[in-house]
Formats: C-alpha cells, sequence, structure tokens
C-alpha cells in the first residue's frame, strides 16, 4: 500500500503510465477501462501485509457456495479517474476488519500514520458494518496522504470488507458530512 500511496500523492500520481511500473500490484486491466462515458477506471490484486491465511467465502450462493485458503491481506485494487488523470485510489481487502490503525500501521510503518477523525457511522443499508474513520499518514518524502477507512457489506456469503480510500487533499467535507469525531 505505501509503494501506490507514494505514487498517488507524487507529481506522477495522476498519470496512468505511472501505475503499470508498481511491481505490487497485478494489474486485471492492462490499461484503464471506460466505466461510464469520460469515466475511466483500472483493476488489480495488491497484497497488504500483516495478514495471515484465512478461509475466505466465494461469495456465491446455495450449492456453489465455497471457501477457499487465501491470505487475508488479498486485496482488490481500483484507481478511477477521467483520461486526463487518475483521481482516486480504492484498496478492498476482504473481511470486517476494525483495526484500521494497526493496518495502516503496517502498510506505512508506526510512526507515520495518525488518526484525523473516527466514529464515522457507517450508512444504515451497510448492515453489519462497524465505524469509518479517517487518517492521515506522512509519506518518506514528506508528502501526506489521506485515508478513509470504512467497512462495506459483501452480503451474506461473504464476510464483508474493509475498504481502504486514499486522497491527496485533507477530506474535510467528507468528515463533516459523515459526522465524525475530528482528533486532529
Amino acid at each position: 500500500m505505501q509503494a501506490v500511496a507514494a505514487l498517488f500523492a507524487s507529481e506522477k500520481g495522476g498519470d496512468w503510465d505511472a501505475y503499470s511500473s508498481l511491481s505490487e500490484v497485478n494489474w486485471t486491466d492492462p490499461t484503464p477501462q471506460e466505466t461510464i462515458k469520460g469515466r475511466y477506471s483500472r483493476s488489480g490484486r495488491i497484497l497488504l501485509k500483516g495478514f495471515s491465511i484465512k478461509d475466505i467465502p466465494n461469495g456465491r450462493p446455495g450449492t456453489e457456495y465455497a471457501t477457499a485458503k487465501k491470505n487475508e491481506g488479498e486485496s482488490t485494487i481500483s484507481i478511477s479517474g477521467s483520461l486526463s488523470g487518475v483521481e482516486s485510489v480504492s484498496i478492498s481487502k476482504p473481511f470486517y476488519s476494525d483495526d484500521y490503525l494497526g493496518i495502516l500501521k503496517t502498510q506505512f510503518g508506526a510512526s507515520n500514520v495518525s488518526v484525523i477523525a473516527n466514529k464515522c457511522p457507517a450508512p444504515d443499508y451497510q448492515e453489519g458494518a462497524g465505524d469509518g474513520a479517517f487518517f492521515e499518514a506522512t509519506l518518506a518524502d514528506k508528502r501526506q496522504v489521506f485515508i478513509q477507512a470504512s467497512q462495506q457489506d459483501g452480503g451474506k456469503y461473504t464476510g464483508g470488507f474493509t475498504v481502504f480510500d486514499l486522497a491527496r487533499t485533507r477530506p474535510s467535507e467528507a468528515i463533516a458530512a459523515m459526522n465524525c469525531s475530528q482528533i486532529k
């Protein structure tokens, strides 16, 4: 996650092609795919540090339901934006995790991550999801990246997801709109 965040926060962070050089990411989409008119996305897989092998549900109902032994850190990454540049990065790992700060400290190093807001209530439609939070990570070059951590319901055939959305600027409006408790 740290290499992705460093690129995203850098001067090359808007360049779609720059993300191809990330050895940490196994891209599913070789190039950005148009999702709706004028909006593009590129997806891949990334392994988050600090997780172990678990039985991960396949998300299928009935007789097709099964689990597979996988590293819980095997996550999906999606970068999105317009043709002119990457605007957002989202990383989704299987299972709900309440220890957002612990996960981020494992990814970025303990001294580089701080909570800026927490106790952000999950929307009512996210059944079973816990509160979200916002974080600030200071990178090696002293640039900052902001991270919204949340839980998303994955339906009754999954263990839900923990999602990390990266932003280049402090998400003050989102923090206020979600009625979070500001810490910093």
